[in-house]
């Protein structure tokens, strides 16, 4: 069956939370949950100088110490930075992997990786992804499919936080970058054209819309891909 890549349930318009079923690279730290016997769920992720730091937390029933966990993870092209044991079976680690084409696409359409979540029962990772349009996730999906990820969309709908959550400088900002299409792919508004508009500087633009998506993420509810 041929697998549904459609954002057409979405209602409405504006920011979208979306969870994303793909094919697990080869390369990606998630393919890691075969070999540890377990699953993986990165709960926070952050872009410097090409490379991704991860907050990963691992479970595993086969897994007791944190070396063996570090030398599989090894063979993944993953740098570990920290790791602590919390309980019997669970790992958290602080890590850094290269930036990948696929993290490339959510970026290169305006979109945000909240959470992304694999298990050693299911070839396929699943991603928790804030979109600032449908024009944007379907973008995201197509640019996906190109690389042979398969991705299919499991659900779509407005963001759980809210626009209840923002302050009423976030909110006014993060409206008008939609109005003006300043998330769109390719964008329609540069950032100082954007804050020329709105009567502020650039740098306080980018720290507010920066504020306003943290906001959001914050304002949803708590759970991996996996399980929401």
């Amino acid at each position: 069956m041929e697998r549904d890549t459609s954002v057409a349930r979405a209602k409405g318009y504006g920011m979208l939370e979306a969870i994303l079923e793909l094919r697990i690279p080869y390369y990606c730290v998630l393919a890691a949950s075969d070999d540890l016997q377990g699953e993986i769920n990165v709960s926070s992720l952050s872009l410097k100088e090409g490379y991704l730091q991860h907050l990963l937390e691992i479970r595993s029933e086969k897994m007791t110490k944190t070396g063996t966990v570090c030398q599989i993870l090894r063979r993944y092209s993953v740098d570990i930075i920290q790791i602590a044991k919390v309980r019997k079976n669970s790992f958290v680690a602080i890590a850094e992997t290269p930036a990948c084409r696929l993290y490339a696409c959510i970026v290169n359409n305006g979109c945000f990786l909240e959470s992304e979540y694999s298990n050693n029962d299911n070839p396929y990772l699943r991603w928790r992804v804030l979109a600032p349009s449908r024009k944007s996730l379907n973008a995201l999906v197509k640019d996906l499919q190109t690389y042979g990820s398969s991705p299919k969309v499991i659900s779509v709908q407005k963001p759980r936080g809210g626009l209840k959550n923002l302050t009423s400088k976030q909110a006014r900002v993060l409206d008008a970058a939609f109005k003006y299409g300043y998330f769109d792919t390719p964008k329609r508004i540069s950032t100082k054209e954007l804050a020329k508009k709105l009567g502020i500087s650039p740098s306080t633009l980018s720290e507010t819309l920066r504020r306003a998506v943290k906001r959001l993420l914050e304002g949803r509810d708590a759970g991996s891909p996996g399980r929401g």
